[in-house]
């Protein structure tokens, strides 16, 4: 038996779990109050019973799981959804696949790319569409860059965009800054005249851009995490 291979398997499964746990977590957030002690008793008392290194250990993983409910309880504020699985990705339009359900995937990253097009970027990346969102509208997939948005997003992700220019405050969207690029960023305050945008990292101040629709790609939906 190969035990290397065993031991990923076992972690990829721990990882799913808790990616599971986190999303039950956010679904009992608003629970009643006594309902969250009495599970805060039984942490307290099955921690007692563990060694000094099994303790360690399950204050690791417990540490993990937070950042990861964390992440999901802000993304899910903002109106994005966590991908259950991995993107399936073509190279190419494949055979086999309906065209309405692929999703190009261009080199360019959000938060990068001063100067360049994205609608004139070359595309070889194609996402197969999840089957929880219909196909017959326009999206785009983009890597995520930086830091400006976490917890809720890491350099690496992907996220799915829905293309438009609509937007509403407390969503989050992808935009173009005049000279600077395109960003992922969460609505904060509308006015007829300017759209601020705000980072989720407090090292990052908020900004605005004018309210034009020329400056908006569109609004993130779904975001797939990086491993």
């Amino acid at each position: 038996m190969d035990t290397t291979e065993f031991a990923g398997d076992r972690q990829e499964r721990r990882e799913r779990e808790m990616d599971a746990l986190a999303r039950l977590a956010v679904m009992t957030a608003t629970a009643d109050r006594g309902v969250g002690e009495f599970h805060e008793w039984l942490a307290r008392d099955a921690r007692a019973g563990q060694r000094s290194g099994e303790r360690r250990a399950t204050e690791a993983r417990a540490e993990r799981f937070a950042r990861r409910m964390q992440a999901l309880v802000l993304a899910t504020r903002l109106g994005v959804a966590a991908a259950r699985e991995d993107p399936i990705v073509h190279d190419s339009r494949a055979d086999g696949v309906v065209r309405e359900r692929l999703v190009p995937w261009p080199e360019l990253g959000v938060a990068a790319g001063v100067g360049r097009e994205l609608w004139d970027e070359p595309c070889e990346r194609w996402i197969e569409l999840p089957q929880s969102l219909a196909a017959g509208h326009k999206y785009v997939a983009l890597t995520v860059s930086g830091s400006s948005m976490e917890p809720a997003l890491h350099a690496g992700d992907v996220v799915l965009v829905s293309v438009g220019s609509l937007v509403r405050r407390d969503s989050m969207v992808v935009a173009r800054r005049p000279e600077e690029g395109y960003v992922v960023k969460a609505v904060g305050r509308l006015s007829r005249r300017a759209i601020e945008l705000r980072s989720l990292n407090p090292e990052f101040a908020a900004f605005s851009i004018p309210r034009d629709d020329t400056l908006i790609v569109g609004t993130v939906v779904m975001r797939w995490c990086a491993h």
